[in-house]
């Protein structure tokens, strides 16, 4: 088994964690520093945590079918 199969990356949970600056996540934060797979979906996590934090500025509203449908389920 080479090197390369018994990397234990971490989970997309503990990612979302480092990207929310946990603290208690540090081994995470270490491994990503060095593995380009993980940093990029750290990335990932970090443009959604932005779009997020910019607002509504931007967002697109739905269709109004789609709040009926909603209603419907309701």
């Amino acid at each position: 088994m080479s090197a390369a199969s018994q990397i234990h990356h971490p989970s997309s949970g503990d990612l979302a964690l480092v990207a929310l600056g946990s603290e208690t996540y540090e081994t995470t934060a270490q491994h990503v520093r060095g593995c380009e797979t993980c940093r990029s979906a750290l990335e990932a996590f970090l443009r959604i945590l932005e779009a997020g934090r910019a607002g509504p500025m931007g967002a697109v509203a739905p269709p109004a079918d789609v709040w009926e449908a909603i209603r419907r389920r309701m």
